[in-house]
């Protein structure tokens, strides 16, 4: 069984929690939790001015994902869509 996984998502705006909006998915963060696989989905605001330009992970500056995912993977885990 697959279980519904949030994206993590980049945007400007403060999401709140059970909000619906529109999102892009640009990649793939492979990681491990307690010893099972657990990806994530890497998705961008589709309607964020700020980020709605960008299709590939790679296209996003680096500081924007070493600030949000320091915490919880390896840049070199981050897999293309």
């Amino acid at each position: 069984m697959v279980a519904f996984q949030y994206p993590l998502l980049f945007t400007q705006e403060s999401v709140q929690p059970g909000c619906f909006l529109r999102a892009k998915p640009i990649g793939v963060m492979q990681m491990l939790d307690q010893g099972e696989r657990d990806d994530k989905i890497i998705a961008v605001h589709a309607d964020d001015p700020e980020y709605k330009h960008f299709n590939d992970i790679s296209e996003l500056p680096k500081h924007r994902m070493v600030g949000r995912c320091h915490d919880c993977c390896a840049m070199d885990k981050i897999q293309h869509i």
